[in-house]
C-alpha cells in the first residue's frame, strides 16, 4: 500500500470544488470496498461468496470471511455522513 508523506500532494486535483472532492473520495472508498476472500490455487479455503465460490460445500452459501460485515459498516458510515453510496457502487 502506498503511503503519503506530508511532502507529497494528495492525489486530488486542487481545481475541484469541495463537493467534487467529496464525490471523488466516496468513489475511492467504494472502489476500496472489502471483497470476499479468494484463495488462488485452492478455492477450498475461499469464501463461499467469492467470485469462483468455495470447493467446500459444507460451509454453505453465506459469506464467512467478514467482507459482508465490513462492507455494511462502510455503507452505514457513509449514510451517517448523509452520503448515498448507491450512486457510486
Amino acid at each position: 500500500m502506498r503511503q503519503l508523506t506530508s511532502s507529497q500532494p494528495l492525489p486530488i486535483s486542487q481545481a475541484l470544488t469541495p463537493e467534487e472532492k467529496i464525490d471523488k473520495l466516496v468513489e475511492l472508498v467504494c472502489e476500496l470496498m472489502p471483497t470476499h476472500y479468494w484463495c488462488d490455487g485452492d478455492n477450498w479455503y475461499s469464501c463461499p461468496k467469492a467470485p469462483e465460490g468455495c470447493a467446500d460445500d459444507s460451509r454453505g452459501p453465506e459469506c464467512d470471511c467478514g467482507a459482508e460485515m465490513r462492507k455494511a459498516d462502510v455503507i452505514t458510515r457513509l449514510l451517517d455522513l448523509g452520503i448515498d453510496p448507491n450512486k457510486f457502487l
